[in-house]
C-alpha cells in the first residue's frame, strides 16, 4: 500500500519532547501514513525512544545518520518516503488535533491541488494556545484568513512549510530539498516550491490548525 501521507520528522536530542510529538502522529485519523523519523547523530536517549516506537508502530520507520543538520535529514526523509503527499513536523512540535492530515489530504484531493495547507499556533508552558496576529510582525502569514485557492505568488509564506502537506513528486521532479544551512532553511524551501508551482493555486484553509509550536 502507498502512504497517503509520509510525516517527516528530523531527530537530533530530542528526547524532551520526541514521545508528545510522535504521539500526536500516531493518533492521528488518517491511519495510511509512515512516519519517517531521521536520527541525525543524536546522542541521548532519542535513538532508544525512536527504537520503541518503531517496535510497537509499524509505521514508523527509522533513519540513522551521523550528525548533518536538519536540512539534510529533512532530505534523507524526502528521498526515502513513499507517499503520495510529503508533511513535516519537528519534534518539538505538536499536531493540535487527530483530524489534521486527514482533513489536509480530503481537502488536496477534492480541489486536486499538490499542495495543501493550514495554520499555525503556539503553544506555551501553560497550556494555552496563541494564534498570531498583526503584533507578531512577519508571523502574521501563519494564519490564513479564509479557505480557498490562493497562489504562491500572491501570498507570501517564506517561513511555515511545516503547516503544508507537498505531493511528492512535486518535490522530486522538481529537486526541492532543504539547504544545509544552520537557521533559515524555509525561505530556500518555499521559494523552490513557489516556481515549481508556477501559477498553479494551492489550497489553504483557515479551518485546519496543523502545527502547534512548543515554547
Amino acid at each position: 500500500m502507498i502512504p497517503f501521507v509520509s510525516v517527516i520528522v528530523p531527530v537530533y536530542n530530542a528526547e524532551k519532547y520526541l514521545r508528545e510529538c510522535l504521539d500526536s502522529v500516531i493518533d492521528q485519523s488518517l491511519r495510511e501514513i509512515e512516519i519517517i523519523c531521521v536520527d541525525d547523530g543524536s546522542t541521548d536517549a532519542s535513538p532508544a525512544v525512536l527504537a520503541e516506537y518503531a517496535a510497537r508502530d509499524s509505521r514508523v520507520r527509522v533513519i540513522t545518520q551521523e550528525n548533518a543538520g536538519v536540512g539534510p535529514a529533512r532530505n534523507a526523509g524526502i528521498r526515502a518516503a513513499r507517499g503520495e503527499f510529503v508533511a513535516f513536523i519537528d519534534p518539538d512540535d505538536l499536531l493540535p488535533d487527530e483530524s489534521a492530515y486527514e482533513a489536509l489530504y480530503l481537502w488536496a484531493k477534492e480541489k486536486r491541488v499538490r499542495v495543501c495547507g493550514g495554520g499555525v499556533c503556539s503553544l506555551a508552558n501553560d497550556g494555552r494556545r496563541y494564534f498570531p496576529d498583526a503584533s507578531w510582525g512577519s508571523n502574521v502569514d501563519q494564519t490564513f484568513p479564509r479557505d480557498g485557492f490562493m497562489r504562491f505568488a500572491e501570498w507570501q509564506f517564506d517561513y511555515g512549510f511545516y503547516r503544508y502537506i507537498f505531493e511528492r513528486r512535486l518535490l522530486l521532479d522538481n529537486e526541492i530539498f532543504f539547504p544545509p544551512y544552520i537557521r533559515y532553511q524555509d525561505p530556500v524551501f518555499c521559494a523552490r516550491a513557489a516556481v515549481a508551482l508556477g501559477g498553479v493555486p494551492l489550497h489553504a484553509t483557515a479551518e485546519v490548525q496543523v502545527v502547534l509550536e512548543v515554547e
